[in-house]
């Protein structure tokens, strides 16, 4: 996918120097992210909710439980499900407009539904065995978008976020009929869903000889390609996909292996850590690694 032009080659050349040593223009290193600002329980028609603000990128999660049927028993692989859709509101960018606002949606759906699923227990939504299921639908709505590789993290974020606050409800069943049952509507009977195991993404985009994050507008577009990692803190590194059409030398994404964990863990740690100290009051959280 291709960007409008948006910086001139001495912005370019001044760009590539600045990383090549190690400096940014806002003050940043390569491997510094923005301040991270995140809200839960935002939308209250939603079983869970998240709104996530970074640098220019402002992303906001709702998820809805829907119980689903088994129509075909042989089909069914004894789990729930998760679907990702996402949308892109008209004012988010005036250069994602159009079919490249459909193209970066397209990406954040693609590497959410290949990444997240199989990190999580869908056996745990079924309600019924071989009979009745809960489906997980994330909704992904980018209010604003500063790059594409920041963006994508600032998406993994909500969504996890949403995650954290979805609240299944209690089953009971009917005494005497094996098919029918309770949705309880009282919220001290829900469980929350098992979220530990869920990814974070770290975004990379090779600029001149060095890879960096949480990359601006005008870095993806001095860049060469980027490479999104999902990290979680059980297996580290879950699923690689590599974004743009530039080439990357293997040997160099190899030595940032352990580096790229890092960040990933220390993102996901501090997360967890605020998700879990903000879980009485559901307020507004903010964490960085400057």
């Amino acid at each position: 996918m291709s960007l409008l032009s948006l910086i001139s080659e001495g912005e370019r050349r001044y760009i590539c120097g600045g990383i090549d040593c190690g400096l940014r223009s806002d003050g940043r290193s390569c491997d510094d992210y923005q301040l991270i600002s995140v809200e839960r329980d935002v939308t209250h028609n939603c079983d869970g909710s998240a709104h996530i603000r970074c640098g220019h990128n402002d992303v906001l999660v709702g998820i809805k439980l829907e119980m689903e049927s088994v129509q075909q028993l042989q089909d069914w692989d004894q789990c729930g499900r998760i679907d990702f859709s996402a949308d892109m509101t008209a004012n988010a960018s005036p250069v994602f407009e159009g079919r490249h606002g459909e193209d970066i949606t397209n990406i954040l759906v693609n590497l959410f539904s290949e990444s997240i699923p199989q990190c999580l227990d869908l056996k745990s939504l079924v309600v019924v065995p071989n009979k009745h299921f809960w489906v997980i639908h994330i909704d992904i709505v980018v209010l604003e978008c500063g790059s594409l590789p920041s963006l994508i993290d600032s998406a993994a974020i909500a969504v996890k976020s949403a995650l954290f606050d979805t609240k299944i409800p209690k089953v009971s069943p009917i005494l005497g009929d094996d098919n029918d049952f309770v949705v309880s509507d009282d919220e001290f009977e829900s469980t929350r869903l098992d979220v530990s195991s869920v990814p974070l993404f770290v975004t990379l985009t090779r600029i001149s000889g060095r890879y960096v994050v949480d990359v601006t507008r005008e870095e993806e577009e001095a860049g060469v390609a980027s490479i999104s990692f999902a990290i979680n803190s059980t297996e580290g590194i879950v699923y690689v996909k590599k974004l743009k059409s530039g080439s990357l030398h293997p040997e160099p994404i190899q030595q940032i292996h352990q580096s790229v964990q890092k960040v990933g863990n220390t993102l996901n740690e501090s997360l967890m850590s605020k998700l879990s100290t903000d879980s009485l009051n559901k307020g507004k959280i903010s964490f960085s690694f400057n």
